[in-house]
């Protein structure tokens, strides 16, 4: 009898210490199209808290990282150049929900991202081909 009291809460014991172990991503906001890529670091939850442009570059990028949500939140990300709103490359499982992208040549561009997940309402209102 002793042994199963020992067992059973050595398993629970072992549970509670896995389950707390977990990172959770951290919540950070970001304010312009700078801001937000220097934000995206490895497990991070990005939420825009203003609609942000860039005229001349890519908006929002980065490489290399993994685990991220970006979400506008319903901000939009415009522009008008021949660049991307929002470019990742080689990146691990990616979330991008609740945004407007409008302006450039690719609304949002994923490079050799595994684990993609574009979660609507995104909406692209006009990719620039030429």
């Amino acid at each position: 009898m002793n042994h199963r009291i020992l067992l059973l809460f050595s398993v629970f014991f072992l549970f509670v210490i896995l389950s707390t172990s977990f990172v959770n991503a951290e919540v950070r906001v970001c304010y312009d199209c700078a801001n937000c890529s220097n934000e995206l670091v490895d497990s991070v939850y990005l939420e825009l808290n203003n609609s942000i442009s860039n005229d001349t570059a890519t908006c929002i990028q980065n490489s290399l990282k993994e685990n991220i949500t970006i979400d506008c939140k319903g901000s939009s990300i415009t522009g008008g150049s021949s660049d991307y709103g929002i470019y990742l490359q080689n990146c691990q499982n990616i979330t991008i929900k609740n945004c407007s992208v409008d302006g450039y040549f690719n609304g949002i561009y994923l490079h050799d991202v595994s684990g993609r997940n574009l979660k609507y309402p995104n909406e692209i209102i006009e990719d620039i081909r030429r």
